[in-house]
């Protein structure tokens, strides 16, 4: 549409020449220790399944929020900072600095081993983080002071290990012992906070779902949960916007979403899984809240179920499908496709939704073994008109960077 700016895909598309000649310029100016630069090579639209554009019900757009700017001026040499080529000239960008662009995303991701800030706004600009994981990131948040929480899985000659590790921003590694499993990094009740799993007291299943001060891990609050013989939270995500909290959980052969308020007791909002068939597709994950706290978002798709015919349970193909819904009554507010159909999440999972204000990212990953391995994340992009699906141009496990 006239005026309109390009979603991402089409924006990494047109940026390619710019980010080869970003590259060039940054081993000109003699500064690229600890700095990336987003080549043609990271977009690799071949790891995405055929995707579906279609949509089947009304969506809900956004307001694009305006991020605080400050002017970069033109400059020759960048000296400590890097320079990046534009249609205008050529910007001395500091990479820890707020990004000059209407709408513009701050994504973190883990990617080839590394920690890596991605600045999406006109243009796309990768930038290395000076913090390097020790073992594969399977989730990443990140606090308002730059500090990194990590889950990092391996599975080593049939050794499994499981750490929750936090970075500080000068790269001193430690292990968070007081959660055994981490959801979500944000500000509960006015102070922020990790969400995690806590160990139980008999060290069987999960102690339930606490927030812990980031600085301390103080209990900010105890969200209940506890894991039981046929119950256990895989993902919860607190909206301070909306007061509440919400669950996934596997139970027993099915799945249950779920909503919580600050002290743990349940609050009755229509859910996804209110009418869900027991032991029957579709399999219904990664449920999040907006940034706004008006939609609830969750991904839908393969599932094991019984096939009558044979007397038998077997994995059931299914797309998988973004869908959100009004959080107070359930009316449905997205349907989105986002591959083919699968047989199953061994094919492709779905990982995590992330909302910033109608930008989502939305982790993928295929598992080998035991092992999951990340493909690029998908955007579906709300803040335009003509909303649209693009790939990440990188590949790991994301997060939207703190601001």
């Amino acid at each position: 549409m006239p005026g309109q700016k390009l979603p991402i895909g089409a924006l990494m598309r047109r940026t390619i020449s710019t980010l080869i000649l970003l590259s060039l310029l940054a081993a000109a100016c003699g500064d690229d220790a600890g700095t990336t630069v987003a080549d043609s090579t990271s977009s690799t639209s071949s790891t995405a399944p055929p995707e579906s554009m279609s949509t089947t019900s009304p969506i809900v757009t956004s307001t694009t929020s305006t991020t605080t700017t400050t002017t970069v001026e033109l400059q020759g040499m960048c000296g400590d900072l890097i320079p990046v080529v534009t249609d205008q000239g050529t910007n001395c960008v500091d990479p820890d600095a707020p990004v000059d662009s209407e709408g513009a995303r701050r994504v973190l991701i883990a990617e080839d081993g590394d920690l890596v800030i991605y600045t999406v706004g006109d243009d796309v600009f990768g930038f290395e983080s000076s913090l390097v994981p020790e073992h594969p990131v399977t989730a990443l948040h990140q606090a308002a002071d730059g500090t990194i929480f990590t889950r990092e899985y391996e599975d080593v000659d049939e050794e499994v290990l499981v750490e929750i590790a936090r970075y500080a921003p000068d790269g001193t590694r430690s292990v968070v012992d007081e959660i055994v499993e981490l959801y979500d990094v944000t500000v509960v009740d006015g102070v922020e906070a990790l969400i995690g799993a806590v160990a139980s007291a008999d060290g069987f299943g999960f102690g339930g779902v606490k927030a812990l001060a980031v600085d301390g891990y103080g209990e900010v609050a105890d969200f209940g949960l506890a894991a039981e013989a046929v119950f256990g939270v895989t993902d919860f995500m607190w909206s301070e916007a909306a007061g509440i909290g919400v669950a996934t959980a596997w139970s027993d052969l099915t799945e249950w979403i779920g909503f919580v308020d600050i002290d743990g007791n349940v609050v009755t909002l229509p859910s996804p899984t209110d009418e869900l068939p027991y032991n029957s597709p579709p399999y219904v994950t990664a449920a999040t809240i907006s940034f706004d706290g008006s939609t609830l978002y969750w991904a839908e798709g393969p599932d094991w179920g019984f096939d009558t015919e044979t007397n038998e349970s077997g994995p059931v193909a299914g797309e998988w499908v973004l869908r959100g819904a009004d959080i107070e009554t359930g009316e449905e507010r997205l349907y989105w496709p986002l591959s083919e159909s699968v047989l199953d999440s061994a094919e492709l999972n779905i990982e995590s939704i992330e909302d910033l204000d109608g930008w989502i990212l939305i982790n993928r990953s295929m598992l080998e073994g035991t092992t999951p391995t990340f493909l690029a994340p998908l955007v579906l992009d709300l803040t335009f008109e003509e909303p649209g699906l693009s790939v990440f141009p990188a590949i790991g496990v994301a997060n939207f960077a703190a601001t």
